[in-house]
């Protein structure tokens, strides 16, 4: 999948909710404004413990990551900011890669190997986005877009301590995106130690602008992280065409389910899809475990 900001949020919300949706997705405590899903159609039965959890990672943000970032963002220039994300961005970059080839994404997953071959040696460490100025673009996959290209049910929602959002079915790609990543096999900590603390501080400098948005938009901040961080894994997955959802006066009713695109060519089309995604892959409110 290509990163790309969601064009519509569930509902019908703005643009700028969406970016934050990027947030909910990678950050510690992160969120975005998406107007809250009927609570019988989330697959959300620990919100009890992943709410206390939420608010321990929003605490722990808000009085530390944050003031840390603006921290950050004031006395480094902009050039040096964009390199570094640069330099993060390619590092863990095999993961999108090996998942391209996971997914039967042959054509895709040549063209990211090319880009991180290239800016890993021509943009020096990947320091210098190269690859993007020769027209190859970058993708977003992971172990848990491919286990439900696979079938793999999403399973319920859970809060991680300190990781923030996440499913039954992402969670295993912590594990594929940590060893996939060039820190993990720097074996000094005076070297990785340091590293790990500007990842963390490039990533929450990123996406203050959302946050913030988040903060002035969202009523109820628990939901709408959980829905926006569902909706946008619903989104990665189907190379953002999701199935279209209509909603009628008695309540919250999904469209017809549609197989998402696990092959270069695109997407299958409907005749194919029986015992293909449109069977394996469970909306958020459908129980899995």
């Amino acid at each position: 999948m290509e990163y790309h900001q969601p064009q519509a949020c569930i509902m019908g919300k703005n643009k700028n909710a969406i970016i934050a949706v990027l947030a909910a997705a990678v950050l510690l405590s992160s969120g975005c404004a998406s107007t809250p899903r009927e609570e019988n159609n989330v697959n959300d039965p620990y919100e009890g413990v992943n709410r206390k959890i939420y608010k321990f990672n929003d605490a722990l943000d808000r009085n530390i990551l944050k003031p840390v970032a603006d921290a950050y963002e004031k006395v480094t220039p902009e050039p040096a900011r964009t390199s570094v994300s640069n330099f993060f961005n390619n590092l863990g970059y095999l993961n999108t890669v090996l998942n391209d080839f996971f997914q039967g994404k042959f054509k895709q997953g040549t063209a990211d190997l090319g880009r991180f071959l290239i800016n890993s040696t021509v943009g020096s460490l990947g320091l210098v986005d190269v690859a993007s100025k020769m027209g190859l673009k970058a993708h977003e996959e992971d172990l848990g877009q491919t286990l439900a290209v696979y079938g793999t049910p999403q399973g319920p929602y859970l809060v991680i301590p300190l990781l923030g959002p996440n499913t039954a079915r992402d969670a295993p790609d912590l594990g594929m995106s940590t060893v996939t990543s060039g820190l993990f096999y720097i074996s000094q900590l005076a070297v990785t130690l340091p590293l790990y603390a500007l990842k963390i501080v490039d990533t929450r400098y990123r996406y203050s602008k959302s946050l913030q948005i988040v903060d002035e938009a969202a009523l109820d901040r628990y939901i709408f992280v959980r829905d926006a961080y569902l909706q946008h894994r619903n989104y990665l997955i189907y190379d953002g065409h999701p199935p279209q959802q209509k909603f009628e006066d008695e309540g919250y009713e999904e469209a017809p389910v549609e197989t998402p695109k696990s092959k270069d060519e695109g997407s299958v089309e409907p005749d194919q899809t029986p015992k293909s995604k449109e069977d394996k892959i469970q909306e958020p409110g459908q129980s899995s475990l």
